[in-house]
Parts: structure tokens; sequence; C-alpha cells
């Protein structure tokens, strides 16, 4: 019988809800009966709305037991099922057990196990990362080079341990015809460097279009590994990183999806490398070795990562950094700079798994105990470009209401065009509004907000009143937009006022925001139409 403890861990002091644990009681060959048993308990009361569920590849069935179970947890409850289980395919296969209850701030967990399926043995053991793709990379003169793949493309485990060689290296300035058998074959003299170039990765939802983003750039030595000198990107994926000094003959150059600035942190975390807050667990990519041959200023060109970039989810993480940094920037400047001191939106901690194939990590959810963002694959995940910024501005209203939050009853299973509860309207509303603030077009995940009045009918007919989050969403955009629409003929202009009440009067209701707005001295007689037209009255 082999175990598989809770993957996912809190902060120390921080109680956990739900404990997942992964017992593997038998393992068999391919095509026979495996048997993994899941079992969870609960440590925070209550928790209805609760769905455990084994994660299982698509070349696994369920041939006995069971394979899920909705049960609302009681304080100190524990639960449990047992699946048997048959692989029809082979090689290494992941299986979760995870716990999900929406009502419970989104609350989550998940067991972790690796099994490696053989047609005569099977056995349990850790995923080695599939084979690379070979890599294209754009130098300055336009020519297109392909490094062949190797082991160096992958996240360095340990950032004291040296990448490993490459097969081929390719010195700055050379080409596949030109690159000679001694490049960097000796140790050289101290040199004075900087490295320039650019950055860039292809968007989730279209592969053809090239994305940029604030990055840490770190230099390292090839040698030991150290780094030798870090920088960020543009906004446009630029950078120049020195100048530093080179003691060897070489450095690589590594790209992180991480950020720091005025206290606010922002990093996103491959549970395959670690849990942790710390960069070293952060989806990062490495080049090969870049020769150092004299002093000067080394142009590095544009290294592109794509979906193809090992290892598998690598640009993914970029989209989401970006996705989150969006919305905080549009904070910032439209609202935190006018304030004193600067307020932002705080910082944003995600913990990102690739498996966007299969949809069976961890649910996507902010987890209000850990404040950290859990995302996965899945169309309903990191495949849209929405939720990252709808689960930051859950974070955002922790960041602000800590340790208060509106009571989100109702809220297991709710949808923009449904009534909930007055809580959950007002926290899913705000969350929402966040994400549609860096786009200007009014549009929710393909929901037209803005046209969303009386009657409206999008495929859902839309139910009415402040316990409906679409209506809550489209209040506020109403009062922060200038386009004339029906009743909505005000506008803000921008999101101060609205930015102000929530920052600094913490309501737990669209209601109690209204009721702010008026104490404040805030204009009544345009905003009262912008919200009837949006049916609350």
């Amino acid at each position: 019988m082999l175990f598989a403890p809770n993957a996912w861990s809190t902060p120390e002091g921080i109680p956990d809800a739900i404990d997942a644990e992964l017992i593997v009681n038998e393992v068999a060959p391919q095509g026979r009966q495996s048997e993994i048993e899941c079992r969870f308990h609960s440590r925070v009361g209550l928790l209805p709305d609760t769905r455990l569920t084994l994660g299982l590849p698509e070349d696994a069935r369920v041939i006995g037991g069971t394979d899920h179970l909705d049960y609302p947890l009681a304080d100190s409850e524990s639960a449990s099922f047992t699946a048997r289980v048959v692989f029809t395919g082979k090689g290494y296969k992941e299986v979760r057990c995870v716990a999900a209850s929406d009502s419970h701030f989104h609350r989550g967990a998940a067991a972790i196990q690796y099994l490696h399926i053989g047609p005569d043995r099977s056995t349990v053991g850790a995923h080695p990362f599939d084979p690379a793709r070979p890599l294209s990379v754009v130098w300055p003169d336009g020519a297109s080079v392909v490094r062949l793949p190797s082991e160096e493309n992958y996240p360095v485990p340990h950032r004291d341990t040296p990448p490993p060689d490459a097969p081929i290296e390719l010195a700055v300035g050379q080409t596949l015809a030109d690159m000679t058998a001694d490049a960097g074959q000796s140790s050289r003299r101290s040199v004075s460097m900087t490295v320039n170039g650019r950055f860039q990765f292809t968007q989730v939802a279209n592969s053809s279009t090239l994305l940029s983003e604030v990055a840490l750039v770190e230099i390292v030595d090839a040698t030991d590994n150290n780094v030798l000198h870090s920088c960020y990107t543009s906004m446009q994926g630029y950078y120049s990183c020195g100048p530093f000094t080179l003691s060897g003959n070489a450095v690589r150059v590594r790209w992180s999806p991480y950020f720091s600035y005025l206290g606010d942190e922002f990093m996103v975390l491959n549970p395959e490398m670690g849990t942790d807050k710390k960069l070293d667990n952060t989806w990062s990519f490495t080049t090969g070795k870049i020769y150092a041959p004299m002093n000067g200023s080394y142009q590095i060109g544009t290294y592109i990562v794509d979906m193809n970039t090992p290892p598998q989810g690598t640009y993914v993480a970029f989209n989401l950094l970006k996705d989150i940094l969006d919305v905080w920037r549009y904070i910032y400047n439209e609202a935190g700079v006018y304030e004193s001191p600067v307020q932002t939106g705080g910082s944003a901690i995600v913990q990102y798994h690739w498996d966007y194939l299969h949809g069976y990590a961890v649910p996507t959810h902010y987890d209000f105990y850990d404040d950290r963002i859990y995302m996965d694959g899945s169309a309903d995940g990191a495949g849209d470009r929405y939720v990252a910024a709808h689960e930051y501005g859950h974070a955002v209203m922790r960041y602000m209401y800590y340790p208060s939050y509106p009571n989100a009853v109702n809220c297991a299973s709710h949808h923009i065009y449904s009534e909930s509860s007055v809580g959950c309207a007002w926290s899913e509303g705000w969350a929402e509004f966040l994400a549609m603030l860096p786009r200007s077009d009014g549009l929710y995940r393909g929901h037209n907000v803005e046209a969303a009045s009386w009657g409206y009918n999008d495929g859902h007919a839309w139910q009415n009143g402040p316990a409906v989050e679409g209506r809550v969403v489209g209040s506020l955009w109403d009062l922060l937009d200038n386009v004339a629409d029906g009743y909505d003929q005000y506008s803000d202009g921008n999101i101060r006022r609205i930015w102000e009440i929530v920052h600094d009067d913490h309501p737990m209701t669209f209601q109690a925001f209204i009721d702010a707005w008026v104490a404040r001295g805030y204009p009544v007689a345009g905003p009262a139409n912008s919200l009837y037209q949006n049916t609350i009255q």
C-alpha cells in the first residue's frame, strides 16, 4: 500500500480546510485491475456542496467502486471511497484525489501520485518530463536558428546546481553554418558584459499572437549557475542586463514569471518543482550557453516561448502573469496613484498545473485561507484569459477586507445570469468587474454586460436584482463607462470613487456599496438610472 499526502500545503499558522490522501492499495499491469482509495478530512466546520473526485487520465476506466462522492463534510469528519481502475495504455500516469468546496471560500485540496503502467509490471514513482521539441530562436539579422532539444531546456530544480550542457552550443553572433568546434573551449579571463534581447510568448487563445509582459531576467554563470545580474523586461519584452563581470567563459539567460513592486509580489509556481513561495519553484525557462569572448554588449535576439517549449505549460504561466498584472496596473494607474500613500491591488501567488488535456488538476479557484490562486489548464481555467484576472479580483478583495469577507452563500454553483445571494453576487460581481477593466468592450467571457438590461436573454434568461452577479458587474461597469445606453446616461470616467468605497468602507453587499456611495455625497440621480438599467432599484 502506497500513500500520497496532500500536495497543496498552506503557510505556517493557517489551518487547512480539507486534507486529501491518496492510497494505492494495488497497482497492476496494463489492462488489469488496480485499486485506488481517496480519503478526505474536514478541519474547519461544515463544508456543504463538497465534491470528492478521483482524477484519472483518458486511458483509464473505472470498473468497480466509484470515482466521485458528493458529501457535506462536517467539522473533523472524514469521508473516503475506493475505485477499481484499469489502465488500457502504458507509460506514466498521474492520478489525483481532489476535494472542492465552492461554498467555503472556494476551498480545495488534492493528493497526487504517479504510476508507471507496464505490460508485465507496474510501479509507483515520480513523473519524468517528456522529451523536448526543437526551440526556434529569432536572431537580430532575422535568421531562424533551430537549437537541438536538450535537458537544459527544463527548469533548474535547484539553483545551486548548474544545468547540464547542451549537445550543441551556439556562440553569440554565430550561425550553424560557421559554428566551429573550438567555440568557448578554453577558459578566459574576466570580462565585463551586458546581455540585451527580447522575450516573448504565444497567447493561449491564439498561438499566432505574440505577447510580452514584465518578467524577471537572470543572467547566470554557466559553470556554477550563480546569478551574476538580474533585471526586468519592459512591457514590450525588451531588456538590457548588465554590466556584470564574468570570470568563466559563458552565461545562460533565465526568464521567470515573477515581478515585485511597491511591496507587491507576483509569481506563477510550478507544483512539479515545489509549492513553497520562492523563485526556485516558478515556471522558468533557461537558454543554452552564450559564450563571451571579450568585453562588450551582447545582443542575443528574441526568444519566443510557445506551446512546444518544454516543460509543457511554460508559455501558459507567462500568460497568467500578464492577465493578473493587466488588472494590477489598471488599479494602480487609474486609482492607486491618486491616493496617499499609493494604493495597489496587492500580491498574487498563482499555483498553476499544466494538465490542460485531462482537466483533473486541483480545480481553478482562489483560496481565502492561504491567499493563493490555483489554476488548472482546462477551458474554465488557464484556457480562458478572464479567469486568472477574476481569481485575482477575489485576492484584491481579501487584501482590502481581511480578515472579513462577504458571506458568499449559495455560491457553490453560480452563474453570471442567475440569482445566488447578495454576498455571492457582490464578491463574484466585483471579481468579474476587475477582470473586465483592462478591456473596454463590456464583455465578460462572452457575456455582454453592457447590453444586459430588463428581459435580457443571450441564450440564458438573466434574472434581476442585486443577488445576480451579472447585474452587479453591469451596474459597476455603467458607473464607470462613457457609453450611454438606455436608462444609463451617466459616467464617472474612472474607478476612483468605486475603488475608494471598496478599499475604505468594505461593503459586504452591493446595497452596502450604494449606501456608502450616497453617504459620501457622490451624485445620485444619474447613477440611480445606471443601476435601473441593470434591474437594480
